[in-house]
């Protein structure tokens, strides 16, 4: 019986057996694998001595409850080898005598360097082949140039080795289209992409509602630092967001004031901070007031009281707690409205939201527990909070929070540090933090400006050059040797 040449001018051969339904590279399903969540299809690796199938999606199964499936794949067989191979149109390598036994087993094409490669005995020696130049030497037609010696993928993914998706070239062709590829692989063009723009959009909403990323990592299959880099901004910039409304609970203000109803990203979908995070609606539907708000009442003059307070504790629908101390009928209170943004603070496992001023907000999940302005660490006159990631419960200091959430990426890894830009560590308003390479020593402007004038500054720096120790000056300005020790090395660095 002959068989068709290929456009090389190899034979083609039957892939099966007379007598055999399957054989090893044969595409079968079953109705299981929808079951599991697989794909309808899969390929057979091997046929097992025991009458069971090595299939590509990892399974096991007997043979006889198989179903194959026909397609229009071609097979030759390969050429200039020892052992024989078969070799189909769509980039599969199948040898007849795999381990040099009577064994027909898939080969497997590991990615080395971009591009799937089989490993063939060449004259009793083994020697990797490019699985592309593979089926082009077999599946195209001879290159029409003698220049023509590399082969193209015209779809720019290597790992598709299709017969019409390659073409023989010359080494300059080859050149121009890696340069277009470096220029446009960002996106869904990139040929190892894994979302789409619509589904970016989904994680940021859902992301900026308080879900956790690891859980949206798992979702679509990516990890978690590429959620968080798609949710800070980092990536896929482009890419839109739009987020509607959700609807209430409840018709009842009342009600909606107990039901603890996620934010929402903005109406707009494009409300997002410098560092990419999507801002949230702090004021839930039909609630007037939540903890961390800005209030005023008339009787807080006569009380000596500031003008306006901050709501600690949000007690019930009718109660608040204030900073004053004061718990008063929610009835009573006026909202002060400001310019305050919040965000939720990403990668931890409680709902917490973050203010533009440093300001820490617990949500529970449930309806019971209240909800509440967390009290700051005030220690070492740094604020700081525990946060809990993953396992572990790790200190943060809350500047570092608000850059992170609020001021654009630092230019440089070694800017990890958020430092106040006035000197007075419990500024915690976004505009007044900046990046720095050092915890202690600020980019630019006055060290401790709020425990040392310019004056003392310039004695300080006097009395060094004069050769007075650290020690002496540490303790005639009332400051720690280390502080003394920062303030000289910023005027040997040239920092005035």
């Amino acid at each position: 019986m002959s068989f068709p040449l290929t456009p090389a001018g190899i034979p083609l051969v039957s892939h099966l057996r007379p007598g055999q339904a399957l054989r090893a590279g044969s595409t079968v399903t079953h109705p299981g694998f929808s079951v599991q969540g697989l794909p309808s299809t899969a390929v057979v690796v091997e046929i097992l001595d025991s009458g069971h199938v090595e299939l590509s999606n990892g399974l096991t199964m007997p043979l006889n409850e198989l179903r194959p499936v026909a397609t229009d794949e071609r097979w030759v067989e390969l050429k200039g080898v020892t052992v024989p191979y078969l070799l189909s149109d769509q980039g599969k390598v199948v040898s007849l005598r795999y381990a040099r036994q009577d064994r027909e087993r898939m080969l497997r094409a590991p990615v080395q360097g971009r591009y799937p490669q089989v490993n063939l005995l060449l004259e009793k020696r083994p020697k990797n082949y490019a699985v592309a130049r593979l089926v082009a030497q077999h599946f195209l037609p001879p290159p029409a140039e003698a220049r023509h010696t590399r082969v193209l993928h015209r779809d720019q993914n290597p790992l598709n080795t299709h017969y019409t998706n390659l073409q023989w070239v010359d080494k300059a062709e080859i050149q121009d289209v890696f340069i277009d590829r470096l220029l446009r692989r960002r996106g869904q063009d990139h040929y190892r992409a894994k979302l789409t723009p619509e589904k970016v959009s989904q994680l940021r909403n859902r992301a900026g509602q308080g879900e956790m990323l690891k859980a949206l990592a798992q979702e679509f299959g990516v990890t978690s630092s590429a959620i968080s880099h798609i949710v800070r901004g980092r990536t896929w910039r482009t890419a839109p967001t739009h987020s509607p409304i959700p609807p209430l609970n409840s018709s009842d203000p009342q009600e909606c004031g107990t039901q603890l109803l996620a934010p929402w990203p903005g109406v707009d979908g494009e409300m997002r901070t410098a560092a990419g995070i999507p801002l949230v609606d702090y004021l839930r539907p039909g609630q007037p007031l939540r903890a961390g708000a800005t209030v005023s009442q008339e009787g807080f003059d006569t009380q000596g009281f500031a003008n306006s307070l901050i709501v600690i504790e949000v007690i019930s629908a009718e109660k608040v707690k204030l900073s004053n101390g004061q718990t008063l009928p929610l009835a009573e209170l006026q909202r002060v409205e400001t310019q305050e943004r919040w965000v939720f603070i990403q990668g931890i496992a409680a709902r917490w939201l973050l203010s533009d001023q440093g300001k820490v907000v617990s949500v529970p999940y449930d309806k019971i527990s209240p909800e509440c302005l967390l009290r700051l660490d005030l220690r070492n006159d740094h604020p700081k909070i525990v946060l809990t990631r993953g396992k572990r419960q790790v200190e943060v200091k809350v500047a570092e929070l608000v850059a992170e959430h609020f001021l654009p990426p630092p230019p440089n890894r070694r800017m990890k540090y958020a430092l106040a830009r006035d000197g007075d560590p419990l500024n915690l308003h976004y505009t007044n933090l900046e990046w720095a390479v050092n915890p202690e020593i600020k980019p630019k402007g006055i060290l401790n400006h709020h425990l040392l004038s310019d004056e003392q500054v310039a004695e300080i720096l006097s009395r060094h050059r004069q050769g007075q120790k650290l020690k002496q000056l540490a303790q005639a300005f009332g400051v720690s040797i280390s502080t003394i020790g920062r303030i000289t090395i910023r005027e040997r660095d040239g920092h005035t």
